[in-house]
């Protein structure tokens, strides 16, 4: 879904739970993008 690296990028380690969670919430959100459409995820 998402093209990895980029200026200011970071990973860090989440339960897988939390995981799957996160990933069926953002694919919900952004159903209906057009492939290649920019997005930018803001985390607190």
């Amino acid at each position: 879904m998402f093209q990895e690296g980029g200026t200011g990028s970071s990973v860090k380690y989440i339960d897988s739970f939390d995981n799957q969670g996160s990933g069926s919430t953002i694919g919900h959100q952004l159903a209906g993008l057009d492939d290649g459409e920019k997005v930018t995820v803001l985390a607190d």
